[in-house]
């Protein structure tokens, strides 16, 4: 059974977030443990380390095993309702993660609120194509 290259980017890119998110961790915890002195993880650290891990691995990888196996098992074949929209969402997604990460970090407000909405927008999309996925002809 082959994957998709859309399938492909999405547990791929989970892979990469789980890799900069378990070392952001890493480090917040030798600063935690006094090794790294003056490295306190500030609270905007904390959070891009969360939503690096929850939305970056643990959604990515959510969301490319289910464009892999739903279609499949609602009958219609190897490809969800709308291939492009999730191409769509992946590039959305993504664009709106690494924004709402760097906007955490850097305390920009512009940047925390354009990432929030292209991640919203990103899940929106893709509830909208498994839904869509999963119903009837």
């Amino acid at each position: 059974m082959q994957i998709s290259r859309t399938v492909m980017w999405y547990l791929r890119m989970s892979v990469v977030y789980l890799v900069i998110g378990t070392t952001l961790g890493a480090y917040m915890g030798l600063g935690y443990a006094g090794i790294l002195p003056g490295q306190d993880p500030s609270e905007g650290m904390v959070l891009v380390h969360v939503h690096l891990l929850l939305v970056g691995f643990v959604s990515m990888m959510i969301f490319g095993i289910s464009y892999h196996v739903l279609p499949r098992f609602a009958g219609r074949g190897p490809d969800p309702y709308s291939p492009r929209a999730a191409v769509v969402q992946f590039w959305v997604l993504n664009a709106g993660l690494v924004a709402f990460a760097a906007g955490l970090w850097t305390g920009s407000a512009w940047a925390i609120a354009t990432g929030g909405v292209l991640m919203l927008s990103g899940m929106y999309i893709y509830a909208w194509n498994v839904w869509r996925t999963l119903s009837a002809d």
